[in-house]
């Protein structure tokens, strides 16, 4: 059969350019089988279908799940789970273009929600959980997976990460910055607690601290330290700095350079 078209020739040209488009893919047509576990349907399909209606769309196929409310129909009828199984409750027909069908296929598949362990040393879950769970519940939603951390009482650095498999990747390079980041922390802390000891005559520290204690406030924020003297009863001559190791040397030098002067007069 011949089909006329009339009109300017810009337009009869688009315009049979698109019938044969259309033809095409009628010829073309065809319906695929996709094997994806019926308890991931749910996930696949998508709050209020919007997953499947992004598919659907952007490849122009028509998307077919199992009839869930039928097979709870014929369960509760009495039928065997058996013969329930048997109408194939796993697979998912596609109907398109056979291109299309198959690229369409392939974006059901990459919505099946996966399971990844990764390693994070039980010393930073806390950290990860973070106060009432907050930090966790904000990774989940920045990276939209599901993370399971073990029980404190097992100790176990063994962490699972659930969600598509492009989610599933991003988190795990978020986790990885993350645990970086606390490695560098601990680092941190464990330079931050250099202890540096000076000895200082018992009867310079009442000096050195100041009338209410100004003196020793005013050097410990000067070198960003902490500065602990022995308690007065006991006429310890040992003054602690606790810092980072340079720090701990300026501000040693500024006390010693308290009791030069001290000692001068």
């Amino acid at each position: 059969e011949e089909v006329k078209i009339k009109g300017a020739k810009d337009c009869v040209a688009g315009a049979e350019s698109r019938i044969k488009e259309i033809v095409d893919d009628l010829e073309n047509q065809v319906t695929i089988e996709c094997i994806i576990p019926e308890k991931y349907h749910r996930t696949v399909i998508g709050t209020k279908g919007a997953n499947v209606q992004t598919i659907t769309s952007e490849y122009d196929v028509q998307i077919k799940f199992p009839d869930r409310q039928q097979q709870q129909q014929r369960e509760a009828a009495g039928e065997s789970e058996e013969k329930v199984q048997s109408e194939k409750s796993d697979i998912i027909y596609i109907t398109g273009n056979k291109h299309k069908c198959e690229a369409a296929k392939k974006a059901l598949l990459e919505s099946v929600p996966i399971s990844e362990e990764v390693n994070v040393p039980y010393k930073y879950h806390r950290f990860l959980i973070g106060q009432k769970g907050e930090e966790v519940r904000r990774f989940m939603k920045t990276y939209e997976v599901n993370v399971s951390i073990p029980q404190a009482d097992q100790e176990s650095d063994v962490i699972t990460i659930t969600g598509v498999a492009e989610k599933v990747a991003d988190a795990k390079e978020g986790l990885a910055a993350k645990v970086k980041e606390l490695e560098k922390e601990e680092e941190d802390r464990v330079l931050r607690g250099f202890v540096l000891e000076v000895n200082v005559a018992a009867s310079y520290h009442p000096t050195i601290i100041g009338r209410r204690g100004v003196t020793v406030t005013e050097i410990r924020k000067k070198y960003d330290v902490n500065i602990q003297f022995p308690e007065a009863d006991k006429s310890e001559d040992v003054i602690k700095i606790i810092g980072y190791e340079k720090n701990t040397e300026q501000a040693r030098d500024h006390i010693l350079g308290i009791v030069s002067e001290l000692e001068s007069h």
